[in-house]
């Protein structure tokens, strides 16, 4: 659940930075592909920070989901959230999203709880449904923000010939 939770949240990003751009005159956009200016989580977000489409807070958020995708993604052994450091990473997490969003917050976990009980499986962690709560938040958010969201209007882009 943390790496798809997180590359969601990637793919959303992505989709929120190509709507602030001009489209690409290619049918593949090169800046996303793997070799590609944009191509990892990481520039993707600094990207966003840098247009103004995401906050510092906000930012930080996706950062800590990043580096929670990379440890779970790299692993050698199975890892968990429970373990002290991605727990950590988690309350750090949960922490930054919650402020202001506790309705929600509490709406999204209550929602995993009630999900485990009519499935008849075990109940997700304190610290997967934090986790899984906060995802859906960023997710949320972003894709609000691409709703809202038009390409910039350059009063004077620069051209080769002014008289065109």
């Amino acid at each position: 659940s943390v790496v798809l939770g997180a590359e969601r949240i990637n793919v959303s990003l992505e989709a929120l930075i190509k709507g602030s751009l001009q489209p690409s005159l290619n049918k593949t956009d090169t800046l996303f592909t793997s070799d590609g200016a944009l191509a990892s989580f990481s520039r993707k977000i600094e990207m966003a920070y840098r247009l103004g489409l995401i906050d510092l807070p906000f930012k930080h958020a996706l950062d800590l989901v990043r580096k929670l995708r990379n440890d779970f993604a790299h692993a050698i052994k199975v890892e968990s959230l429970q373990q002290d450091s991605h727990a950590d990473r988690v309350k750090a997490l949960s922490k930054l999203v919650t402020d202001g969003n506790e309705k929600a917050i509490d709406g999204f976990a209550l929602a995993y709880q009630k999900a485990a009980q009519e499935a008849q499986v075990q109940e997700p962690s304190e610290q997967v449904r934090a986790y899984l709560s906060c995802v859906m938040l960023l997710l949320l958010k972003l894709e609000l923000t691409r709703h809202h969201t038009q390409r910039p209007d350059v009063l004077l882009p620069a051209k080769i010939n002014y008289k065109e």
